[in-house]
């Protein structure tokens, strides 16, 4: 039985398991019967709250550093996403579902957030929770000022300018006098002069809070960013080129030029001699004499950067989105976008890539422990958790470092279908996938070792660990077994033309498989040995779900679930509808199964 120790919910995957069993050293025990108080928290679980905790799919917009370890962005889909250990842990929210937000600010005392159809979102306690503020607009925001708290203003679309003095209880229109978009917006500490700019060229400036903007000539070119230290201004262009003020906005001069499309420009807090700029395809470039002179790097095709977040002494992340390819060949999503960061700790000597940009796609998930649980899907990716879902990690890097890991090939994906952990034990997990891959580790997901498989790189479907030694793995025609924590061996009836995908064992020697057919399997010897048999009458089905059960405690297989759906034509053939297939007693036979 898949027992349920915490809820989680991922975007791409809503699936929750924890196999348990013993060792196969010796025969199978009577487990006693799951106590009415589990069956009273599994009851309540099953009614309670979805959340979604993770998306890897869309943008990242903005990036907000507010200390060496802690930073805080948003993006798409109303994503927040925030870090309070330099980057390694990511919280995930989404308080604005749907509705894509495109900057974060804060004060000393509050966190503020704009985006799409007129959203502001307040925080009041360092972006646990967010409050959504009506600021009397259904305009897009673009960019968000706020000074000492109470004085915020927000910009976007059509010039759009409105502002408030008590902290968003109450809010005024300001007459930018201009149509264009305007992309940025910030003030100085006074809260009386403060910079908007935007499209076309567009640069305004105002003197008294914004009551009154008049236009000042910069560039027709349109601006993507500003940033305001002192009485000094940055303004970032399409053009590549870099505006300097160094009167709070009245005049400007060409600073610098560079040769790709400036979407961020970010000083060091505190100095105005030190900063980053980033733009698309990687470009990143950093100065240390106030933007006179920018070190850049090649950049990375793809890899549009369209946030900057800066610590306060020497870590920076920069993040954005990347288009990726599906080469899973499983319903092919086409291409979609992924969002990433890259992290430095070292105040840019060097760079690490802390969110990938993998292909949005996730296959499985376990939950090692009422705590841990990892998450697999394409591209070598997974995803851990160590607090219940709320902070997830991602794991590729380590992967690919392991001894006898062949390169990612970028036309065929390493696709993980797979994942276990050994029983009370959430650091020692295998994930498999395609070519018969199989990966260990021991430490939780910092290093891992390549096991081998014996046969002719068959795509593996699932493993279930029901003791450290001891475990099952499923594929295509071939099924496997290990009792020895280091040995996988093929099954002694293989070559069924059966492809089975998902596994559920009720002990270490009993369990149910799907398959890619209307029939089931199961095993009785811990996946030495298989048998089986069709059910034809609900048609063309397509199990992609197995779930068992020992409803009596006598350590022996009762009830057993598929899941999956009808198809039309034969298995090949798209889905129908979804479906869920329910016997009380899967020995008994085909007669046994019910829709």
């Amino acid at each position: 039985m898949k027992r349920v120790y915490w809820t989680l919910a991922l975007m791409m995957i809503l699936a929750l398991f924890l196999g348990t069993g013993t060792s196969i050293a010796s025969p199978p025990t009577t487990e006693e019967d799951p106590t009415p108080l589990l069956r009273a928290q599994a009851a309540t679980t099953a009614k309670g709250d979805w959340e979604r905790v993770w998306r890897s799919e869309g943008a990242l917009y903005d990036l907000l550093g507010i200390d060496d370890n802690t930073v805080i962005g948003v993006g798409s889909d109303g994503m927040i996403v925030s870090s309070t250990d330099g980057g390694t842990y990511w919280h995930y929210q989404a308080p604005a579902d749907g509705k894509d937000l495109f900057a974060i600010t804060a004060s000393s005392s509050s966190l503020w957030a704009v985006g799409e159809e007129g959203i502001v979102l307040r925080s009041l306690d360092n972006g646990a929770t967010w409050e959504r503020i009506d600021a009397g607009t259904t305009s897009t925001l673009r960019d968000v000022a706020v000074v000492g708290g109470a004085h915020v203003w927000v910009a976007g679309e059509g010039g759009i300018i409105r502002a408030t003095a008590d902290g968003g209880a109450t809010w005024s229109a300001q007459d930018s006098g201009v149509t264009a978009d305007l992309t940025s917006i910030a003030f100085f500490d006074d809260a009386r002069h403060g910079i908007a700019a935007g499209k076309h060229g567009v640069a305004l400036v105002t003197e008294d809070g914004g009551d009154t903007w008049t236009p000042v000539n910069v560039t027709s070119a349109a601006i993507n960013d500003l940033f305001l230290a002192e009485n000094k201004a940055w303004l970032a262009g399409e053009d590549g080129n870099v505006y300097f003020s160094d009167d709070q906005g009245a005049t400007w001069r060409t600073l610098a030029s560079l040769w790709f499309p400036i979407t961020r420009i970010r000083m060091h807090p505190g100095q105005t001699q030190k900063g980053w700029l980033v733009g698309l395809n990687g470009k990143m470039a950093s100065t240390s004499d106030s933007g006179a002179t920018w070190d850049a790097n090649r950049g990375d095709e793809g890899y549009h950067l369209y946030a900057l977040g800066i610590g306060e002494a020497n870590s920076i992340w920069v993040g954005g989105s990347v288009m990726v390819e599906d080469h899973g060949n499983w319903g092919n999503m086409g291409v979609r976008p992924a969002w990433f960061v890259w992290g430095s700790a070292d105040g840019g000597a060097s760079w690490r890539a802390i969110i990938t940009g993998l292909y949005p796609r996730l296959y499985n998930i376990t939950a090692a422990s009422e705590m841990v649980a990892y998450a697999v899907g394409q591209n070598l990716q997974v995803l851990k958790t160590e607090d219940a879902g709320y902070s997830w990690r991602e794991i590729h890097q380590e992967m690919l470092a392991a001894p006898g890991m062949p390169p990612l090939n970028p036309l065929a994906d390493k696709m993980l279908h797979g994942v276990s952990c050994a029983p009370d034990n959430p650091n020692d997990c295998r994930v498999a996938g395609r070519e018969e891959l199989m990966l260990h580790t021991t430490d939780g997901g910092d290093t891992w070792t390549k096991e081998g498989i014996p046969g002719v790189g068959r795509s593996i479907y699932d493993v279930v660990m029901t003791s450290a030694e001891s475990g099952l793995a499923i594929s295509r025609d071939y099924n496997y077994f290990m009792e020895d924590g280091v040995t996988w061996e093929g099954a002694f009836d293989n070559g069924t033309g059966r492809t089975h995908l998902d596994l559920d064992m009720i002990n270490s020697w009993q369990g149910v498989a799907s398959t890619k057919k209307n029939l089931v399997d199961y095993t009785l010897d811990a996946g030495r040995h298989w048998k089986g048999y069709f059910f034809y009458q609900f048609g063309i089905f397509y199990n992609s779900g197995a779930d068992a059960l020992d409803i009596d405690g006598d350590g022996n297989l009762d009830y057993a679930w598929l899941a999956g759906c009808t198809a039309q034509g034969s298995i090949e053939g798209p889905c129908i509808e979804g479906a869920i297939l329910f016997s009380p007693d899967v020995l008994s036979g085909p007669d046994s199964w019910r829709a």
